[in-house]
């Protein structure tokens, strides 16, 4: 469940991207209170390739690697 608090942070995170910087307060703000601030271990994996599209992470702190499967030759590759 997303508190006042996150839904603050989340517009303060919104304002400070440049999707979202220029989009008039009262749509960022109905995005904002639909977001979620999630907290993910080093290491973590946030998603796999071929997931369903269904949601978008804005990073606000630390490190994220991309790694991708070549189809021909199946090894991983940090893209």
């Amino acid at each position: 469940m997303t508190t006042a608090a996150d839904g603050a942070r989340s517009s303060q995170v919104l304002q400070k991207s440049f999707l979202f910087a220029s989009m008039p307060n009262d749509q960022r703000e109905a995005i904002a209170s639909r977001a979620e601030l999630l907290h993910f271990p080093a290491g973590a994996i946030v998603f796999h390739e071929g997931d369903a599209g269904d949601c978008f992470f804005i990073v606000v702190e630390g490190h994220v690697a991309i790694f991708s499967t070549n189809e021909e030759t199946g090894e991983m590759a940090r893209r």
